[in-house]
């Protein structure tokens, strides 16, 4: 018989078999929360500021959480100086969030699920609200502490993951996918910590949301963002249903899909006539060596939001960039780059404002690498010739995916517009 030395048993830590159950912890952790009637309906307010790691921005966070047995309404307000107001919520039913940058977003059914659940465990919400089911699967060490890992099961959707102290069983981590903006997958993780009693509740008055680089729970994969909100009012307050709705335009935009950002269909490689109104853009407009096209976006499009940000404008779409002309012959081309703004901004250096106009468009999606858009465009020029369509002035591309928090080129969505008579 092999015989182990103690002192190594013990450094491998608990095996399989002896791996407390889920439910045990779990319910361990719910009697130090509090009282599961006071979580599961709550009328919550909480404030705080946001903490961006290696940017110095002054920036707010308001919430409101109006939970009963009957129906969960949620509203999150964000104040960003230089970006402007940014809300999120849901009525219950759907889960919308506005960004300037990106319009109105709204995500329905399963979708919505991780976004809310997370909502919930900032609150302390009972976990059987939230999942159909739960499994240990292991213990890990993240950030210095010893976790057990817990593979959390929705009762839709993809399982999700819990990090709860081997020792004080506080919850440390939680690990989900977000759904982005044009139907993408968002890795997240959350850190959450100085948890303190509010009522006799526990709430985390301290929450770091990680933007992932790849598999959330993956102790290899990098953050390639961090927000911190810091709690500095946590308190349970009389909230009315009004105190909670969705802006006007929200409400408009659940009525009416039309009024949402668009997004990629189901068929990535459709085409289709659409009509767009005037939008109001802050430019730089430049010609340029045809093989220097990143590397002009790469410069230009921070210089225009630095001139917005210094402004005071406010953006009203994601960055694009517009080719008037492409002389083959001499290997350049006329370009302009810049991004929507809400109303018109001054010249400043070489960003200057400017319009993308109205009008009938050919329109398609480019999911993938920038160096495979060709494909795309090819098969938009196809489209238009078997519809007996003439195209007319510069065709632009709206850049709906942030490279920087999404590193996986096979991931980008772009959109391509095209005038036609």
């Amino acid at each position: 018989m092999i015989r182990v030395p103690l002192l190594a048993a013990l450094a491998m830590g608990p095996t399989q078999e002896t791996l407390p159950e889920a439910s045990e912890l779990l319910d361990r952790r719910e009697g130090a929360l509090g009282p599961s009637d006071a979580r599961a309906s709550v009328q919550l307010r909480i404030e705080g500021r946001l903490e961006m790691e290696g940017m110095a921005v002054s920036a707010r966070f308001e919430e409101r959480y109006l939970v009963t047995s009957a129906s969960e309404r949620v509203l999150v307000t964000l104040r960003m100086e230089g970006w402007g107001e940014t809300t999120q919520g849901t009525d219950g039913t759907v889960t919308w969030s506005t960004d300037p940058g990106f319009g109105i977003l709204v995500k329905e059914g399963v979708e919505q699920g991780p976004v809310r659940r997370m909502w919930a465990a900032q609150r302390s919400a009972p976990w059987r609200s939230l999942y159909g089911s739960a499994k240990t699967l292991g213990v890990v060490e993240r950030d210095g502490r010893a976790l057990y890992e817990l593979e959390m099961q929705p009762r839709e959707g993809k399982e999700e993951r819990w990090y709860l102290d081997r020792t004080t069983n506080e919850l440390a981590r939680v690990a989900v996918v977000y759904p982005g903006p044009t139907g993408e997958s968002l890795p997240m993780e959350f850190v959450l910590s100085d948890w303190k009693a509010v009522d006799g509740v526990l709430y985390p008055h301290r929450r770091v949301q990680e933007v992932k680089s790849g598999t959330p729970g993956d102790v290899q994969t990098s953050a390639l963002m961090r927000i911190a909100y810091v709690c500095e009012s946590i308190r349970h307050a009389p909230l009315e249903p009004g105190e909670l709705a969705p802006p006007p335009p929200v409400a408009e935009a659940i009525r009416d899909p039309g009024k949402r950002a668009p997004r990629p269909s189901d068929n990535v490689l459709e085409c289709k006539l659409e009509t767009v109104a005037k939008q109001l853009v802050a430019t730089v407009r430049l010609e340029i060596d045809a093989g220097k096209v990143s590397e002009t976006l790469a410069g230009t499009l921070p210089e225009v939001m630095r001139t917005i940000t210094e402004q005071g404008a406010e953006m009203a779409g994601p960055p694009f960039s517009r080719y008037h002309a492409i002389d083959t012959a001499k290997n350049r081309i006329d370009i302009e780059a810049g991004i929507p703004v809400k109303a018109p901004i001054k010249a400043s250096g070489r960003v200057k404002p400017s319009e993308l106009p109205a009008g009938r468009v050919a329109t398609t999606w480019h999911v993938g690498s920038y160096h495979q858009l060709q494909q795309s465009y090819d098969r938009l020029e196809a489209w238009l010739a078997a519809q007996k369509l003439a195209a007319r002035g510069g065709f632009w591309e709206v850049y709906w995916t942030d490279p920087g928090l999404e590193p996986d080129p096979s991931a980008w969505r772009t959109q391509i517009l095209w005038p036609v008579d």
